[in-house]
């Protein structure tokens, strides 16, 4: 077993090893050929292993190197910023090598069309500014700077892994070959070293001088507007959403613009800052990745040894689990593909940035090992490789295992059959058990024995009997040995060890064939990383917002279906209209909460960021500032009642505060997005656990627009509770003092708990999640509740007609109860009722400016006006008369409607 972590959408790279079976007729009693084909399956097992170790361990060197580069650029910006060469546009601008690129004196790399470029001929590295793309923190000068701090190691991470003639530029101390120096199997390993930022700043090595004569330059190659994210083999894995925890990964083959014919896989890391850095601060900032171009060609040297060295034929290729090769052999190339490329499109690369300039035509060409990334083995006519295909993908990770081919070689007619042994790369998680299988087989022509005799003591053999009795093997028969490797007790890393078989013959009297067989079995340990994410948390969130929403939206159907209804008519229905397209928002509010990492991508992550308060705040704002419209409303006009003028009063009239604080946050929200907008990120506690947040390291600004948000909405709330507060003494019919003041207690509550726990727990996002949704929750619904619920039960237990009475009684005791002390106990008024006698209203003495509040205090109907007429104009009540003044007032009260225009 071997394993390597390459991929992070965890692709399982596979080598193969392809042998040819030698055609012997079964039976032959050879015992040499019986030896001899026992020991060339076995060894060409071991011989796969071997070549599958060495080449993981290339890949894991890079993965290494690329991760050195990281944390030399991150830790020197950030501890060491001194380092900076202080390397300016300016300076590279005026770099322009105007002698060898023709151009008159003084010209710049502006003037050449090459954007900003260093094209000093002695240069040591590439470093250019491409025109295109802007960072996400900072700008291009800033960029360049910070890419210009890690130039100084490119040099030495390629050159180490080349032989010493092979050296791009000399190195003073350096030695990559001599003693103690492992023997390098390649002449350069690496093609190239670099560092590219999003605002398209780029250090690269080797500089192009390397290559060709002065006046040729890297952006002649990818063009002064290249685009940082149109590199898809190298951008795209290393983008938030699809590396969320920023792992060093092994990328797709594909074809070297700056080198055609030529095929490198690319190892690299994405690179995140937190801190300053020339005036601009970052927190947790996508900026860049670092990169090693690894040479194919360097890499099938290891792949070599099994070129017809198994078997006559043999060969070996590295794949990943859609089959696309990795590393394969000239040779092996040779034997499988065509002479010749095919005539496709495809295989014509262009200058995306130019007029479309040819760079390389590979149509009808000899098939080189560059050629193999456009067109995977499945795509070939000479085997049945998609069935090889779907049979080692069926098999887990750490797979070792043996097939059959049979393949019509280039330049044959008849087929040949191969057999394949496979290892399958696998990463095991602490804690888990790590499934394998050995497999042993007769590929003889005599039968022999076969017995365990020593495997590692975290190997559990899941046939235990194989442990001591001998397994007899007849030609063709394997021996399977599944086996389960536990991690628990296993150190973090790589761990290896061996199981060893015994094979013998099976008792021919002539025939003395004994071998001891060794597997390796290596495991890498990784401890699972605790992500936090919300997993189930986040059903709890769509069900509570889909309620919010529904009893927001059956109260609004409740007030449309009974908007003739007295009580819903005096709780002015327009307005809670709005207070439940309020709640409603609100409630969706939740849904942008809902969302991390585990189910959108980076840019979506950072759109929910935003979604969340946005709505969140005009839903507050908008149910808040409608309760305050309301009441204020409904004091004015009882107001006016009182100052004994009739007056009408829209909802248009009290619509400006409402207006105003709706304004308000949507200007702040504006701004907020458009200046610094809340952004997504992961921030790792230590290796094995990380949380996401939107709320981690708030800028000056973002926490000042929070301030005004908050002032702005809470203002709302305070007016609400001071309309409720004036409206006191309004029956609750109208004014919904009592229910309102209810309410807020509750959000008051909710909030007092809510917020402090909420910053409890900031990194357990389940935990903040629950905890946000609840409070939004609990506010939208209290509003809702103590609104709606009078006034429902209120039309469930009375009847239209006796609700109108209610209200009419409510409004003449809401306008009477403020003034009924100013009467005195001397005012007796004879009034003589329609339908009988005369009755006396004593209400004491009355003097001449308070006549109107005398007839807001009766309770009658219209036929008492006339009467109370003359009496006032006969004298009766003091300090003076006034004939018409119940008129004014009283005109069959047991219809007025206050809420009416």
């Amino acid at each position: 077993m071997s394993s390597c972590t390459l991929h992070p959408d965890s692709r399982i790279i596979s080598l193969l090893l392809l042998a040819a079976i030698i055609g012997q007729s079964v039976g032959s009693g050879n015992a040499t050929t019986k030896e001899y084909k026992i020991c060339s399956i076995a060894g060409g097992a071991g011989v796969t292993r071997e070549a599958s170790r060495s080449i993981q361990t290339l890949f894991r060197s890079a993965l290494e190197d690329v991760e050195y580069m990281r944390e030399f650029l991150t830790e020197q910006t950030k501890y060491n910023p001194e380092t900076f060469s202080g390397i300016s546009l300016e300076f590279l601008a005026n770099s322009l090598d105007w002698e060898a690129r023709g151009m008159p004196p003084n010209s710049t790399t502006l003037d050449a069309g090459l954007a900003w470029v260093d094209d000093r001929p002695d240069r040591r590295v590439e470093r250019i500014v491409g025109l295109r793309h802007e960072p996400h923190v900072g700008n291009k000068s800033t960029d360049l700077a910070m890419i210009d701090i890690i130039s100084g190691v490119l040099p030495w991470i390629v050159d180490m892994r080349s032989k010493e003639t092979m050296w791009w530029k000399d190195h003073q101390n350096g030695r990559s070959e001599g003693q103690h120096k492992p023997t390098l199997f390649f002449d350069r390993l690496y093609v190239a070293a670099y560092s590219i930022t999003w605002g398209g700043a780029a250090s690269y090595y080797p500089p192009m001088t390397s290559f060709v004569l002065r006046g040729f330059n890297l952006i002649d190659v990818v063009g002064a507007n290249f685009s940082f994210d149109e590199n898809e083999p190298v951008v795209i894995p290393n983008l938030r959403e699809n590396n969320p925890r920023k792992l060093a990964t092994i990328g797709k083959p594909y074809a070297d613009k700056a080198n055609p014919g030529l095929s490198i896989v690319t190892a690299h890391a994405p690179v995140y800052y937190t801190g300053e850095w020339l005036g601009f601060n970052y927190n947790d900032t996508y900026v860049g990745l670092t990169g090693i171009d690894l040479s194919i060609d360097s890499m099938s040297s290891l792949l070599h040894r099994l070129d017809g060295t198994v078997t006559e034929g043999s060969f070996g290729l590295v794949v990943d689990g859609e089959f696309n090769i990795y590393v394969i052999t000239q040779d092996a190339v040779n034997l499988i593909y065509p002479e010749r490329t095919g005539f496709e499109e495809f295989r014509v690369h262009r200058d995306k940035d130019g007029e479309g300039d040819l760079i390389d035509d590979r149509r009808n060409q000899t098939y080189l090992v560059s050629d193999t990334i456009l067109q995977p083995p499945t795509n070939l006519t000479n085997a049945n490789w998609t069935a090889l295909h779907k049979e080692i993908q069926q098999q887990e990770p750490g797979h070792r295992g043996t097939s059959e081919l049979d393949i019509v070689l280039t330049g044959d007619t008849e087929p040949t059959t191969f057999n394949v042994m496979y290892d399958k790369w696998e990463t095991a998680l602490v804690g888990a058990n790590a499934m394998g299988e050995a497999i042993f087989t007769n590929n003889g022509i005599l039968d022999v024995t076969a017995q365990v005799r020593k495997f590692p003591s975290w190997v559990q053999l899941e046939a235990p009997a194989f442990e001591s009795q001998l397994v007899h093997l007849a030609p063709g028969e394997e021996m399977r040995l599944p086996f389960i490797a536990s991690t628990e007790s296993l150190p973090m890393g790589l761990t290896s060890s061996l199981l060893t078989m015994s094979v013998q013959d099976d008792d021919y009297p002539d025939c003395f064939y004994s071998e001891i067989f060794s597997a390796t079995i290596t495991i890498d340990v990784q401890e699972e990383e605790n992500l936090h994410q919300l997993g189930h948390f986040r059903a709890f969130g769509f069900i509570i917002s889909v309620l919010v929403m529904t009893a927001s939206l059956a109260c609004a159907l409740w007030v449309a279906k009974n908007a003739r209804k007295a009580i819903v008519n005096a709780a002015q229905p327009f307005f809670l209209y709005v207070l439940c397209f309020g709640t409603f928002i609100m409630g969706v509010s939740i849904v942008p909460l809902s969302i991390d990492d585990s189910l959108a991508g980076s840019k979506g992550c950072d759109v929910a960021c935003m979604m969340f308060p946005c709505m969140l705040a005009l839903g507050f704002s908008i149910t808040f500032s409608a309760v305050f419209s309301k009441v204020w409303r409904v004091s004015k006009l009882f107001q006016a009642a009182g100052n004994l003028q009739r007056a009408t009063i829209s909802p248009q009239d009290v619509m400006v505060p409402f207006c105003v604080i709706i304004t308000l946050n949507l200007v702040l929200l504006l701004t907020w997005t458009l200046v610094d907008p809340l952004s997504w990120e992961r921030v790792h506690k230590s290796s094995s656990s990380s949380y996401g947040t939107c709320w981690s390291n708030l800028s000056g600004a973002q926490i000042a627009i929070l301030s005004l948000l908050a002032v702005v909405n809470y203002s709302a709330l305070a007016l609400a509770n001071v309309q409720a507060y004036h409206a006191r003494n309004i029956a609750d019919e109208f004014s919904e003092s009592k229910y309102i003041f209810l309410a807020m207690f509750g959000v008051l509550q909710v909030s007092m708990i809510g917020l402090p726990v909420m910053f409890l727990v900031l990194e357990s996002p389940p935990a903040l999640f629950f905890v946000q949704s609840t409070l939004v929750f609990a506010i939208a619904m209290s509003i809702l509740l103590w609104i709606f619920v009078p006034k429902i039960q209120h039309v469930m237990k009375y009847q239209d007609v006796v609700s109108r009475k209610r209200i009419s009684m409510a409004s003449r005791r809401s306008i009477s109860r403020e003034f009924i002390s100013d009467f005195s106990n001397d005012f007796s008024l004879p009034v003589k009722q329609s339908d009988g006698p005369s009755r006396t209203i004593s209400n004491g003495a009355l003097s001449s400016d308070r006549h109107g509040k005398v007839c807001t205090a009766l309770e009658g109907n219209s036929s008492m006006a006339p009467q109370l007429d003359a009496s006032l104009s006969t004298g009766n009540a003091r300090g003076g008369d006034d004939p018409g003044l119940c008129h004014a007032v009283i005109d069959d009260i047991d219809d007025i409607d206050p809420i009416a225009p």
